[in-house]
């Protein structure tokens, strides 16, 4: 049996444990990375109110109702953002075709000269998307709704994981990054992963694990965990 290894934080673990169980995995969860929520409200008297993770459209609407949302034009960087919206009453106004800060800036940069655009994102967010939107004119506001706390994991743990697993599958730079971090011998490490299946969702992830070069095999075709964990099956039914 196949033995995948994931590192999402404690909120997502199980279900992502489950999810690749019934897919016929072995799963092996060691999370690196907490969210821990700030409180902070997004403001909602904007033309444009952004997006850029399922989190932070969850965390949001734990504070307001849809309709608070108004005249805004909502805008999520991907489908499993946009979902979480949706199902909490909110209707997407905008989705880019590419999931990313930059396919998002894209599609916004011709919308928002003179609007008053809301980002909520985490603290971890990338200065592109607010480097473009107030080069193109807009009046940008960000709150950050979560944090990212990297967890400390022992040394002799991460050794355990590199050996016992086949498959590496992160969801995040930042958990790439805490994971090379924490490993006691990175060059050992990257030729370790280099030798196993690896991978990513989305591009910036792909991007960071490459910048370390390791080579990533699995980008999913939607930015999301379910697609990965399909997408990698079907990677395998075929190689068998």
């Amino acid at each position: 049996m196949i033995t995948v290894a994931i590192f999402r934080p404690k909120s997502f673990a199980r279900s992502s444990k489950e999810l690749l169980e019934s897919l016929g995995f072995r799963v092996i969860s060691q999370p690196l990375l907490e969210v821990r929520p700030t409180g902070v409200r997004p403001i909602t008297d904007a033309d444009f109110i952004v997006f850029t993770s399922a989190n932070g459209a969850r965390l949001a609407l734990e504070q307001l109702e849809a309709e608070e949302f108004g005249r805004a034009r909502v805008c999520a960087i991907g489908p499993q953002t946009a979902r979480a919206l949706e199902r909490g009453g909110v209707k997407v106004g905008l989705l880019p075709e590419e999931y990313s800060s930059e396919g998002l800036l894209q599609v916004m940069r011709p919308l928002v000269f003179g609007k008053r655009v809301e980002v909520a994102r985490s603290s971890a967010g990338s200065g592109v998307l607010l480097e473009g939107l107030n080069a193109a004119g807009a009046f940008v506001h960000e709150t950050v709704v979560y944090t990212l706390e990297c967890l400390e994991v022992a040394g002799d743990v991460i050794q355990g994981i590199l050996k016992g697993a086949n498959v590496f599958l992160f969801t995040s730079s930042l958990t790439v990054q805490n994971f090379l971090d924490q490993a006691p011998d990175r060059a050992e490490t990257i030729r370790i992963l280099n030798e196993k299946f690896v991978g990513a969702i989305g591009h910036p992830t792909q991007a960071r694990i490459e910048h370390y070069g390791v080579k990533v095999d699995l980008v999913p075709t939607e930015a999301s965990f379910e697609r990965l964990a399909r997408e990698m099956k079907e990677v395998f039914i075929n190689g068998d």
